[in-house]
């Protein structure tokens, strides 16, 4: 985090935490299914379940980078314009 411009550190944090809540939220959340698919049906399927998790990990780790792209990048605009 050292070696980005400060006015970029707080978007960067910010896109951060919302990945690593969402992380937690999904790991909750399998884990969840796993506990009702081993009550209802007595086995687990860890391979789907792994799955499901890598992909909804994938998914917003890709949305939240571009979301944080785009704010860098228009803040980077509105900076150059109050310098020249």
């Amino acid at each position: 985090m050292q070696k980005l411009p400060q006015r970029y550190q707080k978007r960067v944090r910010s896109c951060i935490n919302c990945v690593v809540s969402l992380a937690e939220f999904g790991v909750l959340l399998t884990l969840i299914k796993g506990g009702v698919d081993l009550f209802r049906h007595g086995q687990l399927y860890w391979q789907t379940y792994l799955q499901s998790l890598s992909w909804l990990l994938l998914g917003d780790v890709g949305f939240f980078s571009i979301i944080c792209l785009i704010e860098c990048g228009v803040a980077r605009r509105k900076w150059r314009k109050q310098q020249g």
